[in-house]
């Protein structure tokens, strides 16, 4: 018993020594294994640290390379995305591309240029170069942070930024290392420097951000090496389709000229031809004063000093500016494009508006564009002043609210096409505009190509009684027109008042019967009766009369042609339709004496005033410029006058780029317009605009001038191109980007949505890049 009682007590302690034994070796392992998940912990910590800590620089990385992106767009795009014509380099490549329509090309030179001058900046940055430091703002999370200057003064910011209570942190980028250093051979043991960082301006930058974190609680490390390449448009430099920009337009900028007072062509024997259209208000007197035309302004062509002291002289004008005494000079005009000239005051009445030669030899052209648009002139009357011999007019059509007038010697007037009256003379209050013809002089001669509506109801303005003035119903082309009002006239006190005709004593006619009683009869048997006898017995007349060939009309425009009265011309008399002819004095005796006195029918009364009202609506929307989209009665109402007058010296300045602005309060004078050939010009002036060229000039734009606008000097063109005009409104510099809002800031409030400008970005370089940053590689090296 004794023996096994030992024995068991032998196997017990043998039991307890091996569960000691095992115990004790389980314990080690369970501290090996804590001791190893803690290790473990500590390692993940650290390349969290440092995966975040890289991406925070990587963020900062991206704000640089953004500005870097900048620098290139600017070099190469101006800021709304057009190429940059400022920089020779861009612009040969453009021309080029205009001249032999090459795209491909084109976007490889352009993306070659783009992609050297973003190497460039980002090169000059980390070599310190302060001409390239950086002043941004950067945002991170809810905090922003402003860094200013060269890549050491950011590497030391963002080190700042990224101080932590946990762990230390520092950073470097490749191109810092050198590359036997004992940091680089133990991270990038045999790899070329040249793989890990380039700055060829034959490709985007790489480089390679080195990130060390160590732990601050225990010796841990890590490096998280990360290899990007800066390219702010990923695999497409470019974006696959084109961008379009639309933006409004104003339509005042499709004018060439506007002038709030007169245009006066005074160059000479040069030529000053305007593309596009252009508009006089023009000056004058109130409507029953009944000046004569030489009182009244509009388009003139030539000047001389009895010209310009009948202009001072008007009493109407919204302008105070006055012209300048000039020398006397022809002109020479030619318009591709419309003439609109004069104003409508308060009762309607069409007031001044006359397009007019003033010099002898002087010219006006008006005549279709390129694209068969224009070639009329839309004013109150259209004359060769008396003493402008050898002047001529040529227009395609002619639409008048009063005469067209040969006062002058040897001169033409041509119509290649229509001439119509949009007046009808039919009441007191437009009595003046009374569409006629008038020719003082055989030698002179008139042409209309088509057909002619005309109401031909003329008032004498030196025979007036009690305000009453006699309806005459003229003919629309008796030659000397007013001469017949004074002819055989008997002294009745203080006024001429009894005309009698030659071989009729018993016929007088009165001319100071009222304008709505005068009869009828009476006034178209003393034209007859006075055609009749001047062919008769023209000795006995003071002025013979000579059908001639004065006037030369198309006749088989008949039918489409009103005029209620006589028209001569081809050697004829014509009177469309029967009504108002009576017979007295042997109608039929004159009819056969005259050479001849064709009866024909024409339009109607009603089918003819028809055609007068809708063509004074047309010019009532131009004059009031309502057809350029917006509720207006004056040009002045497209553009900001108090924006201007709230500026320190009312004034708006800008040169550059071929492109000229000056918007000013007070008069222009531009001394040598020849130093500005080729250019986009924008001029305005609340006074008066004197514009002067040294040699042959051609501009394109828009000069607006409140008062006169005066051209003189040697041949120059200005031109209303649309699309030059719609580049100009939106023309952007940077040195001059705060006269460029100014300019469009004044010009803004005439811009309307009817008709867009749009530019388009060759190529679509994008204006922000989501991100400048293109991950090729991100990688944990484990050093400790």
């Amino acid at each position: 018993m004794k023996i096994k009682k030992g024995s068991a007590m032998i196997y017990v302690i043998l039991m307890l020594a091996v569960l000691f034994t095992t115990s004790v070796i389980a314990m080690q392992i369970t501290l090996a294994s804590l001791k190893q998940s803690s290790s473990f912990y500590q390692k993940n910590q650290a390349y969290y640290y440092a995966d975040s800590s890289t991406e925070k620089i990587l963020y900062f990385l991206d704000a640089i390379a953004d500005e870097a992106r900048g620098y290139a767009n600017s070099y190469c795009y101006t800021p709304s995305g057009a190429p940059n014509l400022d920089n020779p380099e861009i612009k040969t490549i453009y021309e080029n591309f205009l001249n032999d329509k090459n795209k491909e090309n084109y976007e490889t030179e352009i993306r070659n240029i783009f992609r050297e001058k973003y190497v460039e900046y980002l090169d000059e940055f980390f070599n310190n170069n302060s001409s390239y430091s950086i002043n941004k703002q950067v945002k991170l999370g809810e905090n922003s942070y402003t860094i200013n200057g060269t890549w050491e003064n950011w590497k030391n910011n963002i080190k700042n930024i990224l101080v932590n209570s946990d762990f230390e942190v520092d950073f470097k980028i490749v191109r810092d290392l050198e590359e036997d250093s004992d940091e680089y051979k133990r991270i990038f043991k045999n790899i070329s420097k040249n793989n890990l960082t380039s700055y060829l301006k034959s490709r985007y930058p790489l480089e390679t951000l080195l990130v060390k974190i160590k732990l601050k609680n225990s010796d841990v490390q890590r490096y998280m090496v990360t290899t990007f390449e800066f390219n702010p448009f990923r695999d497409k430099a470019f974006a696959t389709e084109n961008k379009k920009v639309y933006r409004g337009y104003n339509g005042l900028l499709d004018y060439a000229l506007i002038s709030g007072r007169n245009i006066i062509i005074a160059n000479g024997n040069s030529t000053l031809t305007i593309k596009g259209d252009i508009y006089a208000k023009g000056t004058g007197n109130k409507i029953e004063e009944n000046k004569p035309y030489e009182n009244y302004g509009g388009v003139l062509v030539g000047i001389d000093s009895d010209a310009i002291q009948n202009l001072k002289s008007n009493k109407v004008s919204e302008n105070p500016t006055n012209i300048a005494s000039m020398d006397t000079s022809t002109g020479n005009l030619i318009v591709e494009g419309n003439i609109y000239s004069g104003y409508v005051d308060k009762s309607k009445n069409f007031i001044s508006g006359f397009v007019r030669t003033v010099t002898p030899n002087s010219k006006i052209e008006v005549k279709q564009n390129q694209n068969g648009q224009g070639g009329d002139v839309w004013c109150h009357s259209i004359i060769t002043d008396e003493k402008v011999n050898s002047s001529n007019i040529t227009i395609k059509n002619a639409y008048i609210a009063d005469n067209v007038s040969l006062y002058a010697k040897n001169s033409k007037i041509n119509i290649d096409n229509e001439l119509i009256s949009y007046e009808e003379a039919n009441n007191n209050t437009n009595y003046n505009s009374s569409s006629s013809i008038v020719i003082n002089d055989t030698t002179s001669k008139l042409r209309i190509g088509g057909r002619v509506i005309l109401f031909g109801v003329a008032f004498v303005d030196e025979l007036v009684k009690g305000n009453n003035p006699f309806k005459t119903l003229e003919t629309t082309a008796i030659n000397p027109n007013f001469i017949v009002y004074n002819y055989n006239k008997k002294n009745y006190g203080e006024y001429f008042s009894d005309y009698i005709l030659k071989g009729n004593e018993a016929f007088n006619l009165s001319l100071f019967e009222p304008i709505l009683s005068a009869p009828v009869s009476k006034s178209m048997g003393f034209l007859l009766d006075y055609l009749y006898y001047s062919k008769l017995n023209n000795e006995n007349f003071d002025y013979q009369y000579d059908f001639g060939n004065s006037i030369e009309f198309n006749e088989t425009k008949i039918s489409e042609s009103y005029f209620p009265y006589f028209f001569i011309a081809n050697n004829k008399i014509y009177k469309l339709g029967s009504g108002n002819i009576e017979s007295f004095n042997d109608l039929n005796t004159i009819k056969s004496k005259l050479t001849e006195l064709k009866q024909e029918d024409g339009l109607s009364e009603d089918a003819a005033k028809d055609e007068s009202r809708k063509k004074k609506d047309e010019i009532l929307e131009k004059i009031y410029f309502k057809d350029k989209g917006l509720d207006s009665n004056s040009f002045l109402d497209y553009l900001d006058l108090d924006f201007l007058n709230s500026l320190p010296d009312k004034k708006i300045e800008i040169i550059g780029n071929k492109t000229y602005v000056l918007i000013q309060d007070g008069d222009i004078e531009i001394q040598d317009l020849k130093n500005y050939d080729g250019y986009n010009v924008f001029l305005y002036s609340t006074g008066n605009i004197t514009l002067n060229s040294s040699g042959e000039t051609k501009v394109y734009g828009t000069i607006i001038s409140m008062g006169d606008l005066i051209v003189k000097g040697k041949n120059i063109t200005i031109e209303a191109n649309k699309e030059n005009s719609k580049k100009l409104l939106n023309y952007y510099s940077n040195e001059e980007k705060e006269d460029c809002q100014k300019f469009y800031r004044f010009t803004a409030k005439g811009i309307t949505a009817d008709d867009y400008y749009e530019q388009e970005i060759y190529a679509g370089l994008e204006e922000k890049a989501k991100t400048n940053i293109l991950i090729k590689s991100k990688r944990q090296v484990v050093t400790k």
